[in-house]
């Protein structure tokens, strides 16, 4: 599993998808509660959502669209953990 950490709050600092032609995006806790949709490269969040399976399900579906993507969710330690994984032939969670 692939993992990045941050400051709760900001945008990942991850590169890697422009170079092997993934795209990430990742949901993050936000400052003041609510959880935010980042897609990668962008340091601004692109959704803010009360809760996080909200902002996991917008993640999902912004990534099914966007396939060959990946979904990165941060845990309670500050980390992210690839959650799900699309490509044109599959849909399905990776944990």
């Amino acid at each position: 599993m692939s993992q990045s950490s941050h400051g709760a709050g900001h945008a990942p600092n991850a590169s890697a998808g422009a170079i092997s032609g993934i795209e990430r995006f990742f949901v993050a806790s936000g400052h003041g509660g609510g959880w935010l949709v980042f897609r990668e490269g962008n340091r601004s969040a692109i959704h803010r959502l009360p809760g996080k399976k909200q902002a996991v399900h917008t993640a999902r579906i912004l990534a099914r669209s966007h396939s060959p993507s990946q979904v990165m969710v941060e845990n309670s330690h500050g980390t992210f953990a690839l959650a799900y994984a699309f490509d044109s032939s599959s849909d399905l969670p990776r944990y």
